[in-house]
């Protein structure tokens, strides 16, 4: 006959059926097992039993995080850019931004105020950021100011619930509003050109180091 007959719904579910029970063999004889019959082979081979505990699980969102870039001057000799103990050599004995504790009779200084803690408060706190990365390109010695145009910096601020001011060209007024609050909150430094960046635009920012200049 020119034309196959073309089996019924009713034969096909019968076909299926044995594909999936049986065993046949491919065209070069070999034998396929199909995968139901795979498993209850090996389930004859093992014991399974119940799980004798609950399974927990634990989720949680996160917004993509928001980079905000801009340059900082520092008018202090006094004031680190980072993060620093009077443990380091190169920190002064009895530091303006600093306070004394007092561990097993040994007098230490600790920083108080830092440059990315000026500056990423008040931008966590505006944004509502469960936490903020300051990251300069490059850095001053302790007792060194930085004048001019400033160093260039970014701040990777994460999980921000409150990111309507920055859509659109909102973002370029609210950042203006954010350098007022900081500069006028801390006068030993000065932090301007607030703008909004991209990932990979920081992680350039972050290569860039720069010369050290003593003023």
């Amino acid at each position: 006959t020119l034309f196959k007959r073309i089996p019924t719904i009713k034969e096909e579910k019968i076909l299926s059926a044995k594909r999936l029970t049986t065993l046949y063999k491919d065209k070069s004889g070999t034998d396929i097992i199909s995968n139901q019959e795979r498993y209850r082979r090996s389930r004859s081979k093992f014991e399974l039993s119940s799980p004798s505990r609950f399974c927990s699980y634990s989720i949680s969102f996160e917004r993509d995080p928001i980079f905000i870039a801009g340059r900082y001057c520092k008018y202090s000799r006094t004031l680190p850019q980072s993060p620093w103990s009077s443990e380091d050599k190169a920190a002064p004995k009895l530091p303006g931004h600093s306070v004394c504790i007092s561990e097993n009779f040994v007098l230490q200084y600790e920083f108080t105020f830092k440059v990315s803690e000026k500056v990423c408060e008040p931008l966590k706190k505006r944004f509502a950021a469960s936490d903020a990365r300051f990251v300069a390109s490059g850095r001053e010695d302790l007792d060194v100011r930085m004048l001019g145009r400033g160093r260039p910096f970014t701040v990777e601020l994460r999980n921000c619930h409150l990111t309507s001011s920055l859509s659109g060209t909102d973002y370029v007024g609210t950042l203006q509003n954010v350098e007022i609050e900081i500069n006028n909150m801390h006068p030993d430094i000065e932090v301007k050109y607030l703008t909004r960046i991209s990932r990979e635009e920081a992680e350039l920012i972050s290569l860039g180091e720069e010369g050290k200049i003593k003023y």
